[in-house]
């Protein structure tokens, strides 16, 4: 690999991570994992510095609703590129008030439900027809033990993305630097075994080329700004997504105050709901069965 050495005239900050990690060098790996560990330590201290500043010590982001697609977006602090390293701990900040319990409730892999919806692909509408799972069909492809990087791969495939940020992405996961390093192989494989993907792809960026609107099934449709065509796919399945989850969000909030809870919090698909202590688990199946309707 390359050496420090041999690219001392340029600035070791302005490196990705991808060049890092393919570099046989200690401080290469040093400066890998100061990035990791000091995105984790300043989230941390984004939501120290917000819920001191609230009368009731807790973090209250700023969520928006109507932003670009219409998918939820979160602002002071961003709950949504918290970093997700389970090592860092930045989850382990987010708990309960005394005498309730905090509950994570998510969609299936919805965007990638979506995705074989919107493309067509039969070997992705096969998988969900026969209650698999993608994520570990892509773990397995991958020849790996963990679940992060096959997850990052796939939304890779949703939302088009490049090498580069694939491994930007496996990166803040806290994926290991030797599986980083093949985030290239890896979403080359993603693309052979979903070409409809890489069709649909190409499709709607031509289409939107032509007519700038991008339309769902329901009828909502959204005009895309000059330049942004390669998008045109991304944003169908935001705003697809963004109607589900906002009608489950509907559903959920009355039910929830109902039980003398509340919804606490929102990340992409995920639901954080707070509900006393004395709540049964059957009574938190129904809430889960009532966002599927």
């Amino acid at each position: 690999g390359e050496s420090l050495t041999e690219i001392s005239r340029s600035s070791i900050a302005a490196l990705d991570e991808l060049t890092l990690m393919r570099m046989k060098n200690p401080l290469a790996q040093a400066i890998i994992e100061w990035r990791y560990l000091a995105k984790g330590v300043l989230f941390l201290g984004q939501i120290r510095e917000h819920a001191s500043g609230a009368e009731d010590g807790r973090v209250h982001p700023d969520y928006q609703p109507l932003v670009r697609t219409g998918r939820m977006t979160c602002k002071d602090p961003n709950f949504q590129q918290m970093p997700a390293g389970k090592d860092l701990g930045v989850r382990a900040a987010f708990v309960a008030p005394p005498g309730y319990k905090l509950w994570l409730m998510d969609f299936d892999q919805l965007q990638l439900r979506l995705l074989a919806m919107l493309s067509g692909d039969k070997t992705m509408l096969d998988v969900f027809k026969s209650g698999g799972d993608i994520h570990d069909m892509t773990r397995k492809a991958m020849r790996i033990e963990e679940r992060r990087p096959a997850k990052v791969i796939n939304f890779a495939g949703v939302f088009g993305g490049s090498e580069g940020t694939v491994a930007d992405q496996m990166f803040e996961a806290g994926v290991a630097p030797e599986i980083v390093a093949r985030a290239g192989e890896f979403l080359a494989a993603f693309n052979r075994r979903y070409p409809g993907v890489k069709r649909t792809y190409w499709r709607m960026k031509e289409a939107a080329e032509k007519d700038p609107w991008v339309k769902l099934p329901s009828g909502r449709k959204r005009r895309l700004d000059h330049g942004r065509e390669r998008t045109s796919m991304n944003t169908a399945i935001q705003m697809w997504e963004a109607d589900s989850t906002k009608s489950a969000f509907v559903k959920l909030g009355p039910a929830a105050r109902n039980l003398g809870g509340w919804i606490s919090g929102f990340v992409h698909d995920e639901f954080h709901v707070v509900l006393p202590e004395s709540v049964p688990e059957e009574k938190v199946w129904e809430l889960v069965t009532l966002c599927e309707d």
